[in-house]
């Protein structure tokens, strides 16, 4: 994926989230960058959210 494609796809997520009132941050682009380029797949992307939604819920827990 080229990076202007990847820019572009940026920006329509961080509009669709503005939307509900939500922002992206620089790690979420970063994170979207690095699938893009192969670096690392959507679902190991999924999977370490997920992780780090389940370890903040422990730490409140």
């Amino acid at each position: 994926m080229t990076e202007c494609k990847m820019k572009q796809i940026i920006l329509e997520v961080e509009h669709s989230l503005a939307v509900e009132h939500m922002n992206m941050s620089a790690t979420e682009k970063e994170n979207l960058r690095r699938v893009g380029r192969n670096e690392l797949s959507f679902d190991d992307l999924i999977a370490q959210y997920v992780s780090d939604a389940y370890n903040l819920a422990a730490s409140h827990a």
